[in-house]
């Protein structure tokens, strides 16, 4: 799968799914819940125990259809492993220049996070291919607005406390796509093992990206 598919694909879906668990093996049947409910950018928090473990597993599975990503990367270090182990694309709650260049370097998807208009045109102008709007639960939807005026052609990813009820006033307010948490993979369902109710959660936010 190549890096225009997946930058494709989180356009088109407009949904990129963070999974956080306390177990790697949890982690793993989250993130297999939500791509069968057709979400196909899902990208594991490196805060999440035995994470690489997890990642390296599904990579392993040369079945899968869906693109897997790596969150809260912030050492060069930890990026390069990564790079080795060949996920597919990669996000930092902050705007790191060598990581972005690296990851450009490599042909990956880099979602690095940025809040101040400053510093979303140095994340563009450094390669970013998205940039990861963090935290945007503290300033809401008009903020999404307010940046698209200067940067109508930035790719801006509403990060923070994002859900059911205001994903789609990101979406009006220009925002090309959305990081949602827990309201699709579920800490309570995640812990009960109900990862069907995880499936159901994502399909549900993907036809709410459609409308």
């Amino acid at each position: 799968m190549a890096e225009n598919d997946c930058f494709r694909v989180i356009l088109r879906q407009k949904i990129v799914s963070i999974v956080r668990a306390s177990h790697p093996e949890d982690a793993e049947n989250t993130v297999r819940a939500i791509a069968k409910g057709g979400i196909k950018a899902i990208e594991i928090s490196l805060n999440t125990p035995g994470a690489l473990k997890a990642i390296g597993n599904i990579l392993a599975d040369k079945k899968r259809d869906f693109f897997i990503g790596v969150g809260t990367v912030l050492e060069l270090s930890v990026c390069k492993q990564l790079l080795r182990m060949g996920v597919d694309f990669l996000v930092s709650p902050v705007a790191d220049e060598k990581i972005i260049r690296l990851c450009k370097k490599h042909k990956k998807v880099m979602i690095p996070g940025a809040f101040t208009p400053t510093e979303i045109l140095n994340a563009q102008r450094l390669g970013a291919d998205l940039v990861k709007i963090f935290p945007v639960s503290s300033v809401g939807a008009l903020y999404i607005k307010d940046l698209k005026t200067p940067f109508p052609d930035i790719h801006l990813v509403a990060t923070g406390q994002v859900n059911s009820e205001n994903i789609n006033e990101y979406f009006e307010a220009g925002a090309s796509a959305a990081a949602i948490g827990g309201a699709i993979a579920n800490p309570k369902a995640i812990s009960e093992g109900n990862f069907a109710s995880i499936t159901r959660r994502a399909e549900h936010f993907l036809k709410l990206s459609e409308k």
